[in-house]
């Protein structure tokens, strides 16, 4: 049976530097990323319209809350370390809002 000759190792031919290895992946990370879809201004409105829709579906007792949050910054003890946060009028937790299934809070 005849031998073969090889120099000790079958890969010599197929050898990849590393830098041949690096620049093949980073190519490769840039075509997969050319070949990405872009989003359309339609699907953006299509989900307008969906939330919308939603929103109709939902029930509703006819009773509307109001509640005004504006977050301010305040410095807040915790128990040891004062800390500065936002809060809703400068209390955590903000204040108690009172609404029922199927409120709508304005």
């Amino acid at each position: 049976m005849p031998e073969l000759a090889t120099s000790g190792n079958a890969f010599d031919k197929r050898r990849f530097s590393r830098r041949g290895f690096l620049g093949a992946g980073i190519a490769s990370g840039f075509a997969l990323a050319a070949c990405a879809s872009k989003p359309t201004a339609s699907g953006a409105a299509g989900m307008t319209a969906a939330i919308d829709a939603a929103e109709a579906a939902r029930p509703h007792s006819g009773r509307t809350v109001t509640a005004t949050l504006t977050p301010q910054p305040a410095r807040i003890d915790l128990g040891g370390p004062i800390v500065s946060t936002l809060t809703y009028c400068h209390t955590i937790p903000g204040p108690m809002i009172r609404a029922t299934v199927g409120d709508e809070i304005v």
